[in-house]
This record gives structure tokens, C-alpha cells and sequence, in this order.
């Protein structure tokens, strides 16, 4: 875990230089291999620790959303609380679990399962800046696009004019080729190719 978590309101996180390294790594795969980005081992503290809740939800959001194999530590997806070693490793707390949370992690494994372009897609970077990042997944059936704002601010981004009247999976749809997302906020958008 780095001092200042891209996904915390905190603001301080910048997700531009993990974007450029992850497009390096992408392409080096050459679609033979897989990326696994952690959502936490028994070597980091849980991301609980560092995240609330939402945070946490925008960060599932992009953990399920990027090409690879997304890599969910036990418990994190029910908000499980842990310092470091060995407090991370505690048995699943079923006892204790976080619903909303639970329900998040569900329902983004839900879309991440029903669109092609989630499961084989190719990656393309459509805006990266500071606290944006708007990217989509693209295959021959289908294609989304995933816009992650992690600022303070309220961003109008410009993704492109060919995601107009495309299906949003929640609030935010894009009106000539634009998307205003409220600060701290993530959309879907799916679109059929024809």
C-alpha cells in the first residue's frame, strides 16, 4: 500500500502514474497473461484501514472494471478490519459483516460477468487527470466505459459523442460525449456494437 491511496478523499493520491505503468505491464502481457492487482494480502494492512466505505466501493469499482484477474483478499468484501501482520490474518468475520459492502461486491461481479467486453475486452484510456480517470473496455459484442471521479470537485469529462444514449448501470449518462460526475462518484455505461 502507498502513504496516500489514489481512492481516498484525502486528495493527495494521483492515479495518472499507476495508470501509465499499468498500460506498460497491459501490453506487455500481449493478452498471453494476466494482471492481478490486490485488493490487500497479509503483508499490507486492510484496506479498511486506510479507506471508508465508499472509497472502498470506488476502488471495487476499478479493481473489477480493469483487464485481469481482479485478486479480493478474504474479507474485504465484507469490510473486515485489520492492522498489520498478524491482525489481517484473522479468521472470515461472519459474524460482522459490512451488507453494504457485501451487496457492492455482488453487484459489480454481476456486471463484470455480463458483459463480454468486462471478461475479454481491450483496454483504452479515454481521460486520465489528477483525481479523473475514464476508461472502457472494448470487444466485438459489446463495449463499457468506466468514469471514476475522485476529486472534491464536481468534472465534466469528454469521453466521446459514441457513448451518448448508451445504458448507464447508475446515475450518470454522457450528452454529447460529455459525463458530469459529482465528486466522488463512478459510472458504467454499456453499449451492443454493431
Amino acid at each position: 500500500r502507498v502513504e496516500e491511496p489514489y481512492f481516498s478523499r484525502r486528495g493527495k493520491g494521483d492515479i495518472s502514474e499507476f495508470v501509465k505503468t499499468y498500460e506498460e505491464n497491459y501490453a506487455a502481457t500481449n493478452r498471453e497473461g494476466l494482471i492481478c492487482i490486490p485488493s490487500g494480502n497479509h503483508d499490507m494492512v486492510r484496506i479498511k484501514e486506510t479507506l471508508d466505505d465508499e472509497e472502498i466501493k470506488i476502488a471495487f469499482a476499478f479493481l473489477l472494471s480493469v483487464p485481469g484477474a481482479p485478486f479480493i483478499y478474504y474479507g474485504d468484501e465484507i469490510g473486515m478490519q485489520g492492522m498489520k501482520d498478524p491482525f489481517n490474518r484473522g479468521c472470515m468475520a461472519w459474524d460482522d459483516v459490512n451488507d453494504e459492502l457485501l451487496k457492492w461486491y455482488k453487484r459489480l461481479g454481476q456486471i463484470r460477468h455480463s458483459s463480454k467486453a468486462f471478461i475479454n475486452g481491450d483496454f483504452e484510456k479515454v481521460y486520465c487527470d489528477g483525481g479523473v480517470i475514464a476508461y472502457s473496455r472494448n470487444c466485438e459484442s459489446d463495449s463499457v466505459l468506466v468514469a471514476i471521479n475522485n476529486s472534491n470537485e464536481s468534472k465534466k469529462i469528454f469521453v466521446g459523442t459514441q457513448w451518448d444514449n448508451s445504458y448507464s448501470l447508475f446515475d450518470e449518462i454522457c450528452v454529447d460525449g460529455f459525463i458530469t460526475l459529482p465528486p466522488y462518484r463512478y459510472t458504467l455505461l454499456s453499449k451492443q456494437n454493431k
